[in-house]
């Protein structure tokens, strides 16, 4: 047991390790400098109350940044310091969870899972909620599953405490948050457990209370301002765990292995859940209790969607589908009496996310915002050409750089540059230089080849394919 532990903790160190490099060398993304200047200088009250009033102000996330930048120091590492210790949060959860109720190599497989996709960890070393909600969703998790041991009133109000904190980081996650809220009152109901049906009955209340007094002013605003704009109108499968599946293999096309890789995916799930009742038909376990909740959690944002319109959500706002879903798989393979199948099985799923890892793990960039992945090593060539010069060189860009480049701007690190964007759809004929995305951001209205930018070989001084992003000397100007 000891062993295991250490184990634990090397995996854990790794992990932190990591995402803490990447929280120093990544550059800021867009949505990272849009919180720290449009958010984060806000009052308390206006945060909480989502003044200006916009889905980008992760509360918890604002609030965080803004208790951190009272220390003294602004830096983008300072801004990103809550996110990177939800880790921590993460982890010790995760350990716990998976110690509690999993074999000893069952458990360490999932705990490896959980921490195996570089998309989710990409998010605790950003400056945005979901790293944060992550934390918080997984401690939630761990006294949620406790029901299958206990009833104790203490893992009912940490169950809802945690999760409440994760929806005040991401949103989105009122989904699970209301998955759990309605088991911890439905559990007891089922069994005929009067007390515990009693006490979940008040404590779901009062928690269900605070969370409307809180969320009602922000949800309100998004709401009428028409903010909740990010998302599919497709399918949960097209949309949520399509979108889900991609970036988690750090791609923003859906190219056919993607599908592949779900649809193996979702069909051992399916066996392993179904095969697993065989060996165990027990009604209060882990494994039923996170169905149930991932069943409710989907349900609620299908029936959103047709109910109220709601866009399916995608990408980022669905991570906490995640350690859902990784938890199901892993309880019900446990269950599998005949242990070399469920062992074979975890160990197999275990060795492709360790390839998809070891391919996509990096320290220069997000799967999200790939685009910013360069713009300090793009300033710092363009500054230095100035430098030789003499003169001041003047950069225009496509507008998905806009937040990132505004924000180096404003550090003052690059003299001889100077920003001369006029607006979103023309290039500014002054430029000295423009930074070309030759890739179409479809859910922003990101078109490519509307810039019409016509490159030419010889007036290339940069080039990143991986990230579709060309620096251009002498920019061609639009089609007319």
């Amino acid at each position: 047991m000891k062993k295991t532990k250490i184990v634990y903790l090397i995996i854990g160190l790794i992990a932190f390790t990591y995402v803490l490099i990447r929280a120093y060398s990544v550059g800021i993304t867009y949505d990272e400098s849009w919180t720290m200047y449009g958010f984060v200088p806000q009052s308390f009250w206006n945060i909480i109350t989502c003044t200006p009033c916009d889905a980008n102000n992760h509360i918890m996330n604002t609030l965080l940044i803004k208790l951190f930048f009272y220390f003294g120091n602004h830096s983008l590492f300072i801004a990103r310091l809550p996110n990177v210790l939800a880790l921590l949060l993460f982890i010790f959860y995760a350990y716990k969870l998976t110690n509690s109720h999993l074999s000893p190599l069952m458990g360490l497989c999932c705990f490896l899972l959980f921490l195996l996709n570089p998309f989710l960890l990409d998010f605790f070393s950003l400056a945005r909620g979901y790293g944060l909600s992550l934390g918080f969703q997984m401690a939630s998790l761990y006294y949620f599953l406790q029901m299958s041991k206990t009833y104790k009133a203490s893992n009912t109000l940490l169950t809802l405490m945690f999760g409440g904190l994760g929806v005040l980081s991401n949103l989105s996650s009122l989904n699970y948050w209301l998955a759990i809220l309605a088991l911890i009152v439905l559990v007891p109901l089922l069994l005929k457990k009067g007390k515990e049906l009693a006490k979940n009955s008040l404590i779901g209340f009062l928690a269900a209370t605070v969370m409307l007094v809180i969320l009602y002013e922000p949800v309100r605003k998004l709401i009428a301002s028409n903010s909740l704009y990010y998302g599919g109108n497709t399918s949960f499968y097209s949309d949520t765990l399509i979108s889900l599946t991609k970036y988690s293999m750090y791609s923003t096309e859906a190219f056919p292995l993607v599908f592949l890789v779900l649809n193996i995916f979702l069909t051992v799930l399916l066996v392993a859940v179904i095969v697993s009742y065989f060996y165990n038909r027990k009604l209060l376990t882990a494994k039923n209790l996170i169905l149930a909740c991932l069943f409710l959690s989907i349900a609620s944002v299908i029936s959103q969607h047709y109910l109220f319109g709601n866009l399916y959500l995608i990408d980022r706002t669905a991570l906490f589908f995640y350690p859902m879903f990784i938890t199901l798989l892993c309880l019900s393979l446990n269950d599998i009496s005949q242990k070399y199948l469920g062992n074979t099985a975890i160990i197999a799923v275990v060795a492709a996310f360790c390839i998809n890892g070891y391919l996509h793990f990096n320290l220069y960039k997000t799967a999200t915002w790939y685009f910013d992945a360069h713009s300090t090593k793009i300033l710092t060539w363009v500054n230095n050409q100035g430098a030789k010069k003499g003169k001041i060189m003047r950069l225009d860009f496509s507008w998905p750089l806009e937040s990132s480049l505004g924000y180096y701007a404003q550090q003052n690190k690059y003299p001889f540059v100077a920003i001369v964007k006029t607006d979103r759809l023309n290039i500014n004929r002054d430029a000295d230089y423009y930074i070309y995305l030759y890739k179409s951001l479809e859910k922003v209205g990101y078109e490519a080849l509307y810039k019409g930018v016509l490159p030419r070989g010889n007036d290339t001084v940069m080039s990143f394919p991986d990230e579709s992003l060309y620096l251009f000397a002498n920019p061609p100007l639009n089609r007319p």
